[in-house]
């Protein structure tokens, strides 16, 4: 954050084939760690990056792809849970 407000010409640019899924998620994660004007939940940025993206707004609708930003927002807001060990008991191929 400090790098990219440090300088006008300091930006950040993502390349994707579509870009409108993964890539929406990953920017609109980006928009709540930025903490993007306009983009102060989830909902509110994944607004922004659909009305910038596209024109009829069809991006990034996935449900569980729109769950991960709020899962972040979360995250930013809370913390991340507490990590928790975990054993395989079986696996079946």
């Amino acid at each position: 954050r400090a790098w990219l407000i440090a300088d006008a010409r300091n930006v950040v640019a993502v390349h994707c084939k579509a870009g409108k899924g993964r890539t929406g998620v990953m920017i609109g994660a980006l928009l709540l760690a930025l903490r993007h004007p306009g983009c102060s939940s989830a909902r509110d940025a994944l607004a922004f990056f659909r009305a910038a993206r596209t024109r009829d707004g069809d991006a990034c609708r996935n449900a569980g792809q729109i769950r991960y930003v709020h899962y972040y927002e979360a995250v930013l807001a809370h913390g991340a849970p507490p990590a928790r060990a975990l054993r395989l008991l079986r696996l079946e191929l």
